[in-house]
């Protein structure tokens, strides 16, 4: 996730060996389940996209239906983008592992060519969907011992984009257009992965970042070891907080 540029935060899907993205929509039904008026979900699968889908570029953004013309709605992001509050607020955007800005301090050379598909998002508030149980270190893979100065949860990027009635989201890019409209007791939830198969689950894929990266640096790895003795590894979406995608 590329946040560099006022006007869209991106998605670059990296063209990781062995990894398959999927870009998957869900049409969530609100219903009563007859246990003293509860409300329960029917969840509906709507469309997916794989790999060869996914080598393009996608345009996610918000229109009304009652004007031919492309509406964006730019609201303010409010506290789920701030840098700050980590220890108090679980859903803030902070906990997302900033590789610009945590690992390095400043913007990194960017390889546009090294993503198989890029995603751009003109709405939405960004927020840390699910916040790790665990710390992390930073530990420099060179051999050298160095270690970054900071032991931290570490959380996965999240969007919501909040519609009025006569609004749709628009998800442009394919061979048609994916239109997804306003409807009362209706969410929708769009999944994006790139994930490798469960034999190689448990490998770290980590250094892989470092692939859309054009400069020498010192690797840095999350590691974190359980009570167990065994290592957990880190493979979730990162931010380079200081460079846009074209």
């Amino acid at each position: 996730m590329l946040r560099g540029d006022s006007q869209k935060v991106s998605v670059g899907i990296i063209d990781a060996h062995h990894h398959t993205p999927e870009f998957t929509v869900y049409k969530l039904i609100a219903k009563k389940d007859g246990r003293e008026g509860k409300e329960a979900r029917e969840t509906r699968e709507i469309a997916r996209f794989t790999e060869n889908q996914l080598k393009r570029t996608l345009t996610v953004s918000v229109s009304s239906r009652t004007s031919t013309t492309s509406k964006v709605v730019n609201k303010r992001l409010g506290k789920y983008i701030s840098l700050s509050g980590r220890e108090s607020d679980s859903k803030d955007f902070g906990w997302t592992l900033d590789i610009e800005n945590d690992l390095y301090g400043r913007k990194l050379k960017i390889k546009e060519d090294a993503f198989l598909g890029k995603i751009h998002f003109k709405s939405g508030v960004f927020y840390t969907n699910r916040l790790s149980e665990e710390k992390y270190r930073f530990v420099a893979t060179d051999g050298s011992g160095k270690t970054l100065p900071f032991f931290r949860q570490v959380g996965r990027p999240a969007a919501k984009i909040d519609l009025e009635n006569s609004q749709e989201v628009v998800i442009a890019g394919f061979a048609q257009s994916l239109k997804l409209k306003a409807e009362s007791g209706v969410d929708y939830l769009v999944t994006v992965h790139n994930l490798p198969p469960p034999d190689l689950a448990d490998l770290s894929h980590f250094l892989m970042y470092y692939d859309v990266i054009d400069e020498e640096l010192t690797q840095y790895e999350p590691v974190m070891v359980k009570s167990t003795g065994t290592l957990e590894h880190l493979c979730a979406p990162r931010a380079f907080g200081s460079s846009p995608l074209n």
